[in-house]
């Protein structure tokens, strides 16, 4: 991070002549994240004391690396979270049904709602909120929307509390979010889209790439349209792959010092694995990215690759706060200093330093419920009768794999759990694109997860 030195185009975004509402649109690759904290913290710094800049993300492990940019740059009046954790805290908690309430999540398929009003029953009687039949449906935005329009208070508290709200990964917002985004703007919020259509995913979720580009004509956005254009991620071979939507008739790659960099075609899983054995590339791992790894597990289990994902006792817990808890604990755990400082300045700075360090080098160096215990008794986010099974999961080897990613070889994947992250070497599969015939934004996404070298099998 302190590396970091913008290009124009980032400079443009980072120094305003005048802080407004803004698009931004930015490529796989280019540096948002980064470019996006410090435009905030420069923002931030001409903001009265008792304002905020919200940064809001699509999911919480976005939302912990936006802070955690925020945390080693010292920045402050920051705050970043999933934007139902944000319509929680700051909308939600004006109405009775939720006010100083403990509400629990439900999304289990027996427990769906079917109207707004069928929700709000549900909270009000059982105290959770449920999922919806229809996946393009969200009752928690919907009953949120209502509140913005109808209670002067609320619009009046967020004008007060937020000079500006960033909304992160616009492309993949729904018409309920751009609802919101809209009513924001009409309280005299400024407002920062940031987004990439090419990565719009979420099409089962309402997710509309050419709403995103029609915000352009927005009058609060039309003379505040930003790009990021250049990515630093990829090889230029395997950008230039994504972006023309089309897999390569030949090999196209170039070598440098005897290594070849680029993207390969016309292999087959066992010689994409042979050649790469052979030359080792600095003993550098494949990542199998796949529509679906439940459909291929035979061929995982040929090639004996490691299938990693979020750990089902994590998945499995229905309330997306403690999800995240859990999370970061397990991120503490497997983790390097960092982390360390990341996860004592957020649970454990009302502690001196010296002792703090040593509840968590005592959980990490001796994991037993003792040390989980005497570290809960001072971060209290965990669920007491919860430890023994923490303590199980953490001493899975999918869970450490999931969590070492850069230390473990030849992984599988799916492509939508990929977004976000990056690998050395990516290696997709032909079929997986037949049937949308290449040109689409999962096969942008897809191919903008590899750095170095790009293999179609």
């Amino acid at each position: 991070m302190n590396n970091f030195v913008p290009t124009d185009e980032q400079k443009a975004i980072i120094e305003p002549e005048q802080f407004s509402s803004a698009m931004i649109i930015a490529n796989a690759g280019s540096g948002k994240t980064s470019t996006l904290v410090r435009r905030a913290i420069n923002q931030a710094k001409q903001i009265p004391s008792w304002q905020n800049i919200a940064i809001i993300s699509f999911t919480n492990k976005s939302a912990d690396d936006i802070l955690k940019k925020v945390k080693q740059l010292n920045g402050s009046q920051i705050i970043a979270m999933t934007f139902h954790l944000f319509l929680l805290h700051y909308v939600l908690a004006f109405d009775k049904s939720f006010r100083n309430k403990n509400i629990g999540f439900s999304f289990k398929n027996d427990n769906k709602s079917e109207s707004v009003e069928d929700w709000l029953d549900k909270v009000d009687s059982n105290r959770i909120m449920t999922g919806s039949i229809n996946q393009k449906e969200d009752y928690l935005f919907k009953y949120s929307i209502s509140l913005l329009r109808n209670n002067f208070y609320i619009r009046k508290y967020l004008k007060t509390k937020f000079q500006a709200i960033y909304i992160d990964e616009a492309q993949d917002n729904n018409y309920l979010q751009y609802e919101i985004v809209e009513l924001f703007l009409s309280f005299g919020i400024q407002i920062v889209l940031v987004g990439d259509p090419k990565q719009t995913i979420y099409q089962f979720r309402g997710a509309d790439s050419q709403k995103f580009i029609g915000m352009k004509n927005n009058q609060y956005f039309q003379n505040n349209i930003y790009e990021l254009s250049q990515n630093f991620r990829c090889h230029p071979l395997i950008d230039d792959c994504a972006k023309n939507h089309i897999i390569p008739q030949g090999n196209n790659c170039v070598r440098y010092e005897d290594t070849a960099y680029g993207v390969f075609v016309n292999f087959t899983f066992d010689k994409v694995i042979e050649t790469f054995n052979k030359e080792k590339f600095s003993n550098e791992g494949l990542c199998f990215l796949f529509w679906s790894t439940n459909k291929n597990k035979c061929l995982i289990e040929d090639f004996d690759l490691v299938v990693v994902k979020i750990p089902d006792f994590i998945e499995n817990q229905e309330n997306p706060e403690y999800k995240n808890h859990l999370d970061l604990l397990f991120k503490l755990y497997f983790s390097k200093s960092v982390e360390e400082v990341y996860f004592r300045e957020n649970f454990l700075a009302h502690m001196p330093t010296k002792s703090a360090n040593k509840l968590m080098r005592d959980f990490k160096n001796n994991l037993c419920i003792e040390t989980l215990k005497n570290l809960n008794d001072e971060i209290e986010i965990l669920i007491p009768e919860h430890y023994q099974e923490i303590i199980n999961c953490i001493q899975l080897e999918s869970t450490k794999q999931f969590y070492q990613l850069d230390k473990t070889q030849n992984i599988a994947m799916t492509i939508h759990s990929a977004k976000g992250l990056e690998f050395r070497n990516v290696v997709l599969q032909k079929s997986d694109f037949e049937r949308i015939n290449g040109n689409s934004e999962m096969f942008y996404v897809a191919c903008t997860r590899a750095e170095k070298r790009l293999f179609f099998v």
